[in-house]
């Protein structure tokens, strides 16, 4: 880069201009004398401590079952990898199905739609950072050293001993809150609304007293106090101080025992939190290694650092999809869909959000978390402590629908196997039921009644096609084959082709 300095006549070069700017203000200075650090913070966790007694019910209160421990969390904490499945979900959506869900089940990541990656979290992991700042952030217009006194992580996943330092931390300028997360489990409706608007102005309070960090827990939760959905309440925090101003003044950190998914981390992130801290996951964790179902060789504090990896990797790999390289840049951007959740609902606590099907509001969600809030409580009285056994990744009896059922399998392998045309009749009857069943959105459409359209006025097939576009692929997305296969075919319908170079 180079300008031309008129007044003096001459060139100024480009580490000259990078220089000056660098040195305007004494910003070295600056975060050496302002920045807060936290003494083992973000360190190789310690012990973890786990209520036995009452670790059942709690998984049970936060929707965990027995998929959730084996197909979710062992492969995380044994491999430090995402565990990944075969293509294709077919069960039913959240907003279809008959069970309670979670509600990060009503939201859909987006991705950029191109046919190369934007950023390929693995080879260009220069370029991509999970580091962000919490606390008071100051006026963004201006620069005073004040600006440094922020808590530096450089990840967003506490361990508990990480939640209970800063609990502790003992900074004039750096005042740590927590603030419960729950509301009334009683029979009246209405109570999860004002129990998220009365989170909302408590958060503000704090802020205005001059604290620089809100931690919402439900690690109270019991007999009579259920958990606000964490998601819900953190959004609904962040859009409120959004609303008031107010934002800027401090950060937002949740201590659920929720969260366990990378797609749940994803969802608080975008969503405005700045931390999250899983404790449930770390005493599951506990819990497995107690009952031998991790290797002997492994010892937990490994374990809940795979697993931290394994969060991190998946983040990564989300933001990743959109081009996105800063968790920064990917805090409270919302990139997401929501499928089956009304207007009413996604304006008040998601706003910008699209939400093109509608569906449900903030009483069928209150409903479904009492629902499980109640489930767990039956279930310990009767002391029953295994897990609800999950059926969203195998086909479980009495659980969740899925559009292939194992009769529809058996008959379509015995049409093929056979030339059966009777088991294909049988088959394609099966799935197109369950279909119509409510469990997929094609399933609710309908054919309207109406006229036909005359033969002789429906465009021919030679017509219809030269109108069709192969879009740009780039070079290596697909082979030179694939390209020019593409290229002679839509040649001869008369459609266009773009080789996408």
């Amino acid at each position: 880069m180079l300008l031309v300095d008129t007044a003096a006549k001459r060139v100024i070069k480009d580490n000259e201009i990078k220089s000056g700017i660098a040195r305007h203000k004494p910003y070295r200075r600056w975060l050496e004398e302002n920045r807060i650090e936290l003494k083992g913070l973000l360190q190789v966790p310690g012990p973890v401590e786990v209520d036995q007694e009452t670790l059942a019910l709690r998984q049970r209160i936060f929707g965990y079952t027995l998929e959730d421990e084996k197909m979710i969390l062992l492969p995380m904490a044994g491999n430090a990898q995402e565990p990944v499945g075969s293509m294709g979900n077919d069960a039913a959506l959240a907003v279809l199905s008959e069970r309670s869900q979670l509600l990060y089940n009503y939201f859909r990541q987006l991705f950029a739609q191109v046919t190369n990656p934007p950023i390929d979290p693995y080879r260009e992991n220069l370029v991509m950072s999970l580091m962000s700042f919490v606390g008071c952030q100051g006026n963004l217009l201006d620069e005073t050293p004040q600006h440094c006194h922020q808590l530096k992580l450089s990840h967003p996943i506490l361990t508990n001993d990480d939640i209970e330092r800063l609990k502790a931390s003992n900074l004039t300028s750096f005042r740590v809150c927590t603030v419960p997360m729950l509301f009334d489990a009683s029979e009246s409706a209405g109570n999860l609304e004002k129990a998220v608007q009365a989170l909302c102005v408590c958060v503000e309070q704090k802020l205005d007293e001059g604290y620089s960090l809100v931690i919402l827990s439900d690690r109270e939760v019991g007999p009579g106090k259920a958990p606000i959905p964490a998601l819900l309440a953190g959004s609904a925090v962040h859009q409120y101080l959004i609303r008031k101003g107010k934002r800027y003044l401090g950060g937002i950190v949740l201590e659920t025992g929720e969260a366990r998914e990378v797609h749940h981390f994803a969802c608080l992130v975008g969503y405005g939190v700045n931390a999250i801290n899983p404790y449930l996951v770390f005493e599951s964790l506990a819990d497995l290694k107690r009952r031998g179902h991790l290797s002997a060789s492994m010892t937990l504090e490994a374990a809940i650092e795979n697993y931290i990896t394994a969060i991190k990797k998946g983040l990564l790999k989300v933001m990743s999809k959109m081009g996105i390289s800063t968790i920064r840049s990917y805090r409270g951007a919302q990139i997401f869909e929501a499928v089956g959740l009304n207007d009413e609902f996604v304006e008040c606590y998601f706003p910008g959000t699209a939400s093109r099907i509608r569906g449900i509001g903030l009483d069928v969600i209150e409903r479904e978390s009492l629902d499980r809030f109640t489930a767990a409580f039956q279930a310990s009285r009767s002391n029953t402590e295994t897990l609800d056994s999950g059926g969203n990744y195998h086909y479980r009896l009495n659980a969740e629908k899925h559009l292939f059922s194992p009769q529809a399998i058996v008959n379509l392998q015995k049409s093929v196997r056979e030339g059966d045309f009777s088991s294909f009749k049988r088959y394609t009857s099966e799935v197109n039921n369950i279909s119509k069943n409510l469990c997929t959105l094609r399933g609710l459409f309908k054919f309207k009644k109406g006229q036909a359209v005359p033969i002789e006025e429906v465009e021919s097939a030679d017509s219809i096609v030269k109108r069709f576009v192969s879009s740009a692929m780039s070079f290596g997305s697909i082979s030179k084959e694939a390209h020019e296969t593409i290229a002679i075919a839509m040649n001869r319908l008369g459609g266009r082709s773009n080789s996408g170079e």
